[in-house]
């Protein structure tokens, strides 16, 4: 995994967007991230909407808008970059369409199948693949904390074993119930440096 960017838009996916991917081994994600003013797009690309081109180029229009922070922009992007890092993963680990882990994936996540490409897609205004998108902003919800029951099947997509268990995270969520404000910063310290995904589950 590669970043690319401006000093100040490296600065800030650092700061929000990584720690997101604090806990997941990514050495064998071969995906590249670019992180560039709308107008410094390569030609044909310059516009607000982030494109993934296969099998690893990830695009992240930078949009400086009046009146918004950019620290307030950024934190905006971290589902979008998310979802675009899911394209990524369900091309480099999922396989063809309709494997056996996309039919997994489907069972798990209760959605329907379709790998034909439409104009027809929520509100998008260009043609996508459906299962294809529905993949990604799953995993854009998963990479957010917002998936718990996810976390075995997409990190054994890249041969990682969850510690993020179903288990574990309801014997921390106990615990910090019952200790105290002091009990509950060292559980958490400890929780960040064993096992950093179940923070984004407490």
């Amino acid at each position: 995994m590669k970043v690319f960017g401006k000093t100040e838009y490296l600065n800030l996916y650092y700061r929000y967007f990584a720690p997101l991917l604090a806990g997941i081994d990514t050495s064998s994600w071969d995906v590249l991230l670019y992180l560039w003013p709308s107008e410094e797009m390569p030609k044909g690309m310059q516009g607000t909407r982030p494109v993934f081109s296969p099998p690893k180029t990830i695009r992240i229009p930078i949009v400086h808008l009046p009146n918004v922070a950019m620290e307030t922009y950024a934190k905006s992007q971290e589902s979008i970059i998310a979802h675009e890092y899911g394209h990524y993963v369900h091309t480099a680990f999922m396989g063809k369409d309709g494997s056996e882990k996309w039919q997994e994936w489907a069972e798990l996540t209760g959605s329907s199948l379709d790998f034909q490409w439409t104009e027809k897609y929520a509100a998008h205004p260009y043609r996508v693949v459906p299962s294809y998108e529905d993949f990604a902003w799953d995993f854009s919800f998963w990479l957010q904390g917002k998936r718990w029951h996810m976390e075995q099947f997409y990190m054994s997509l890249w041969g990682q074993e969850a510690k993020a268990t179903t288990e574990n995270i309801a014997i921390f969520r106990k615990m910090i119930k019952e200790l105290g404000k002091v009990g509950q910063g060292r559980l958490r310290e400890l929780i960040e440096k064993d096992n950093p995904r179940a923070l984004l589950y407490l």
